[in-house]
C-alpha cells in the first residue's frame, strides 16, 4: 500500500511481479497481491501499474488471481534480444 501510495499520480513499476506470490500457500504475497488488486479498483486512474515478469512465471501469477487480468488488459511480450540487436535498436 505504501509503495501505491508513493506513486500516486505516476507510475508504479513492479519487477519480477510473478514473485509477489511464491506458491499458494504463500498468506504474505497473497494478501499483498489481493491488496494491490483492489487498490486499482478504488483508485482507478490515480497510479498507472506496470507488472514485469517472465512469461510462464506471469501466467502463473495471473491464474492465482483471476482480478488480475480484467485490471491489466493489456500484455506486452517483448523478445530476448542479443547484444547486437539491442545496438541496432538503440
Amino acid at each position: 500500500r505504501e509503495a501505491f501510495d508513493r506513486a500516486s499520480g505516476g507510475v508504479l513499476f513492479v519487477d519480477e511481479a510473478h514473485a509477489l506470490v511464491e506458491s499458494d500457500k504463500d498468506a504474505f504475497g497473497r494478501e499483498a497481491l489481493d491488496t494491490l488488486v483492489k487498490l486499482l479498483e478504488d483508485r482507478r486512474g490515480d497510479v498507472v501499474v506496470v507488472l514485469a515478469g517472465y512469461s510462464a512465471e506471469m501466467a502463473a501469477l495471473f491464474r492465482r488471481n483471476p482480478g488480475l487480468a480484467s485490471r491489466f488488459p493489456h500484455v506486452f511480450d517483448f523478445e530476448a534480444y542479443t547484444a547486437a540487436e539491442l545496438g541496432a535498436i538503440a
